[in-house]
């Protein structure tokens, strides 16, 4: 089976809002014929954008297939259990879990807990090694994706050990020799962990997947009996690594804490803020850092599945921690040195001022003042637009405001060339804007006045009204176009038609047809001045097929 990025997009069910691009904190999105597709080599898989995809174009990889061959290879296979397995299953026990494994085919369930307890054990004598200015933890593959892909000049502080994933697979692969791990939790970067180390993850799932082989298979868990215990022990403070500030629990005790100060950073945006300017040399202590790219922990990861607050998750877990210290049996445990796969520099490309002006002016941005910066697009400002502009992974058609004002200048050029009298009027019957053609038969003064009273009044359409003026006859169509407020009328002096009405209504049909195919794709943006429009063009038609005039 070839390799697939852990996340893509459906491009059917892509909706073209731009909101995985806003929230992308590294924004490796691309948008191309209005849909939005991940740029994987600069994805970090932090997953962000499939939790907030509105329509659920965003996806996770299904990896289901993969473990279904597992189970049926003949060989002992091991799932490798999240400590955040409580906070997705916190109505369950361990038992519970266990049992309900055990019965799609697993030879055994083990806490990835013991391979946070071995790299805990492993850190502290790092660190209290002395001679240590920067360390940063390498337990989260998306935070470490994120370093190696946009700053490569930090990855000489990483600690050198493995993930604790790594770590308790190669501990179970000792353990029981020939034996296959998986992985569940809520991480989908744990995917690329497990395609990068195949050696030691054969697999790797999400609590959703974990969740919809339970329904395949009809296995409702807490309803099996019997006790089941995790192998080959239980995990003591390795299970709080969810939670942020976790790990530094597991490693303060056995720490030299006189030689280093430890602080955690999570969320991937804050990690991108926090290491922007951060320099070993302008430090005043040796520092630890623990990255987690999941905002207040993986208890919040992209796959938690639970739908419980940020508040019980936590609580879930630091409830069931019953062990406080490290497992004496993992004190002795192996554990690898082991780097994590590299991955390509990001290239940050540079623009210049010219560039970034001259794309700004193909959006209508002319004037500082026309930068609005409003985010609709997905970026934080007008100028990282152009930016993706300029390196192809944006369209002018994200700028809202370009895109309304493109639309509104197409409607008003329309109105003024027709060959009819439009005009739109106010509640006091003032004149708000007219045509050339309107200009022509009555210059700025309203005929009629009661008429456009009325439909300002009661809201209704006026539709194929003559009516005479002096020695010319008119038709009039009337229309509010803000209830009470506005209202908005087409005019045409049939008196000497110029043209014939089959020619007046093929040419409105065919305005209609090329200009509403441009609006209708920018409706959305567009609010109310789309619906205008239409109804304007639409009125040409009525106009002109209503009951011929007697001859």
């Amino acid at each position: 089976m070839s390799r697939i990025h852990p996340v893509y997009t459906e491009t059917a069910e892509c909706q073209d809002c731009y909101k995985c691009v806003r929230y992308c904190p590294v924004k490796s999105i691309k948008i191309t014929d209005h849909h939005a597709a991940v740029i994987e080599d600069d994805c970090t898989l932090c997953g962000y954008c499939v939790t907030v995809c509105p329509s659920g174009a965003k996806k996770s990889r299904n990896d289901i297939e993969k473990v279904k061959s597992l189970l049926h290879s003949g060989k002992k296979v091991i799932l490798s259990l999240a400590p955040s397995y409580r906070a997705a299953f916190p109505e369950l026990s361990a038992s519970d879990i266990i049992g309900a494994v055990k019965s799609l085919g697993f030879s055994e369930v083990s806490e990835t807990a013991l391979g946070a307890e071995s790299v805990s054990r492993a850190v502290a004598g790092y660190l209290s090694s002395g001679g240590i200015r920067l360390s940063l933890s390498t337990a989260c593959p998306a935070a470490v994706r994120y370093i190696k892909r946009y700053k490569p000049e930090l990855t000489e502080y990483f600690t050198p050990f493995p993930s604790p994933l790594v770590a308790h697979s190669h501990f179970l692969k000792e353990t029981i020799p020939g034996a296959v791990v998986v992985f569940v939790g809520p991480c989908i970067a744990k995917k690329d962990e497990s395609d990068l180390i195949n050696n030691n993850v054969d697999a790797a799932i999400t609590f959703e997947e974990l969740n919809r082989l339970f329904t395949e298979k009809g296995i409702i868990p807490g309803k099996l009996k019997g006790e089941e215990n995790f192998f080959p022990f239980t995990a003591g403070i390795g299970g709080l690594y969810p939670v942020d500030g976790g790990m530094i629990r597991g490693i303060a005790p056995i720490a030299d804490n006189n030689k280093v100060q430890m602080i955690t950073v999570s969320g991937l945006d804050n990690i991108c803020k926090s290491l922007e300017t951060l320099k070993q040399d302008s430090l005043g202590c040796n520092l630890f850092i623990e990255l987690l790219a999941c905002s207040g922990g993986c208890i919040n990861g992209p796959r938690i599945g639970s739908k419980g607050s940020h508040l019980n998750r936590a609580l879930a877990i630091e409830s069931r921690n019953e062990n406080s210290l490290i497992n004496d049996r993992m004190r002795s445990a192996p554990y690898m040195n082991v780097s994590v796969s590299k991955l390509s520099e990001s290239v940050i490309k540079k623009h210049s001022i010219s560039e970034i002006s001259e794309i700004l002016k193909s959006i209508g941005k002319i004037k500082p003042e026309d930068e609005l910066n409003c985010g609709g697009c997905g970026y934080n400002d007008c100028r990282s637009l152009a930016a993706a502009l300029l390196e192809g992974k944006a369209e002018d058609a994200m700028c809202v405001s370009y895109m309304r004002k493109l639309a509104q200048q197409k409607a008003n050029g329309l109105i003024k060339a027709l060959p009819l009298g439009v005009v739109m009027v106010d509640s006091s019957l003032n004149i708000i804007d007219c045509n050339k053609s309107f200009e022509s038969m009555f210059g700025r003064e309203l005929p009629v006045a009661e008429y456009f009273a009325g439909v300002l009044r009661t809201g209704e359409d006026i539709v194929g009204r003559e009516i005479a003026i002096g020695n010319k006859i008119y038709r009039l169509t009337l229309f509010p176009v803000e209830q009470k407020r506005i209202a908005g009328a087409v005019i045409m002096d049939i008196t000497e038609p110029s043209l014939s009405k089959e020619a007046v209504i093929d040419k409105a049909q065919q305005v209609i047809d090329r200009q509403m195919a441009t609006v209708q794709k920018i409706a959305c943006l567009l609010g109310e001045n789309a619906a205008e429009t239409e109804i304007l063009l639409k009125s040409l038609i009525t106009a002109f097929t209503v009951k011929q005039d007697e001859k």
